[in-house]
């Protein structure tokens, strides 16, 4: 049981615009065994979506090749269409301010890692008319522009990679470097023209893990305007076993002092469905784990672990840390930033 809700906490988050700047809405994105044949959505699942109180969320649809990532763009954009009552498509900051209004969750079709772009400028402009709103350079090790979080600080952003970031800028989406090293998010940060995300990360103040980014990195990012989203994953730490709230609050609280309470949001890296912690999910899990060894981009405690936070397994955990800050002794006006005011900002900033 998530245990009473802070006084405030239930209303602050029903008047908020909370925005989950990375997370899914289907099942675990390892698993290929389920019939999709009648669509990519069960009633579960949009029931979850329903009971969360997310109003947008950050959706990673990119694949290995362009063509799988469009033809990927295409089965989710025709599967939003078909639930008009729970699910919006998110081209501008206004569609999530309606998906609000209307109780909807408003999908932002984002990438990780732009590989699939090759050195082929024009995929980046064709990315943007299919809807892709939220770009993120790399994932975990180097492509043609720019390195990964497995990668040493001496490689960053690449001539190539100022190109696409300069495009990003001029198309009207959103430069993410989460997945990227320090290097990688200070270039990027000093290159773009309008502020960048860094959508899932954490503290490497807190935790020491490739995945989280030290505070030189974060604040190179916020200094500009910029926006961190702290994730829900095993990347936190092991508090002592599992990743916990209390260590989640320590995450966000070292974000808020060294970045200010304009910078920092929620990216929590997990389904909105809760995961059910069966043996066959722990054995899916685990050859997920063995492929990414394979490819090379496999991190410390991707395995082994329970994924995300033990403690927020239901859809409307977003409603709970809020409680946490709270209790943390935030003021109502700092968590709704953080809820998701400062990403909706960021938006408002770059999707022009």
């Amino acid at each position: 049981m998530a245990g009473p809700l802070e006084p405030g906490a239930k209303e602050l988050y029903e008047r908020a615009i909370v925005i989950d700047s990375l997370g899914g809405i289907g099942g675990p994105s390892f698993s290929d065994d389920r019939d999709t044949s009648k669509g990519l959505l069960i009633p579960e699942e949009l029931a979850a979506v329903r009971a969360s109180g997310v109003t947008a969320v950050n959706l990673t649809l990119s694949r290995p090749t362009f063509d799988a990532t469009m033809r990927n763009l295409d089965a989710w954009r025709a599967e939003i269409a078909k639930h008009p009552d729970y699910l919006t498509q998110a081209l501008r900051p206004e569609d999530i301010l309606a998906a609000k209004q209307a109780g909807k969750l408003a999908v932002i079709i984002g990438y990780q890692g732009l590989d699939m772009i090759e050195n082929d400028m024009a995929r980046i402009d064709a990315s943007y008319d299919a809807g892709v709103r939220i770009m993120q350079l790399s994932y975990n090790k180097h492509n043609l522009l720019a390195a990964g979080s497995l990668d040493p600080i001496s490689k960053g952003l690449t001539p190539f990679g100022r190109d696409v970031v300069a495009r990003i800028n001029q198309l009207g989406a959103t430069v993410d470097v989460s997945h990227g090293n320090m290097r990688v998010a200070i270039d990027t940060a000093a290159a773009s023209k309008k502020p960048i995300a860094i959508t899932h990360t954490g503290a490497r103040a807190i935790y020491d893990h490739p995945r989280n980014l030290p505070d030189e990195a974060l604040t190179a990012v916020t200094r500009r305007g910029g926006v961190v989203g702290i994730y829900l994953v095993p990347f936190l730490g092991l508090d002592p076993i599992d990743a916990t709230r209390r260590i989640l609050v320590r995450h966000l609280d070292h974000a808020l002092k060294i970045c200010g309470e304009d910078h920092v949001g929620i990216g929590t890296d997990v389904d909105t469905m809760p995961i059910d912690y069966t043996p066959e999910y722990l054995k899916a899990l685990e050859k997920f784990g063995v492929q990414r060894r394979k490819e090379g981009i496999a991190t410390p405690l991707e395995t082994g672990r329970l994924m995300g936070v033990p403690e927020l397994n239901f859809p409307r955990k977003l409603q709970y840390i809020a409680s946490d800050l709270l209790k943390a002794g935030y003021s109502s006006r700092v968590v709704e930033k953080v809820l998701g005011g400062n990403f909706l900002r960021l938006f408002q900033e770059t999707w022009t």
